[in-house]
């Protein structure tokens, strides 16, 4: 994976680490100013790799959160 991608997937968790509650793809997207497609392909890979939850009872929205597994030290994005 590129420097540029491992970068995105450290601010999508850093984003999601600030946040109380989930987050929508759109939201994420327009506070990082990245844009949706490429916030949504790092949302899905950071899925996939087990880092983030997903609910999407609520469509067309998907809210996103962060794993409680302590995804953020195994990444070294956040000192807890």
């Amino acid at each position: 994976m590129s420097d540029r991608a491992g970068e995105t997937k450290r601010e999508i968790i850093q984003f999601l680490n600030t946040r109380q509650q989930s987050a929508f793809t759109k939201e994420i997207a327009q506070s990082l100013r990245l844009a949706i497609p490429t916030v949504s392909k790092y949302l899905e890979v950071l899925y996939a790799e087990g880092h983030v939850e997903k609910d999407d009872e609520k469509k067309p929205y998907i809210f996103w959160k962060l794993k409680e597994n302590g995804v953020q030290k195994r990444m070294g994005i956040i000192e807890k």
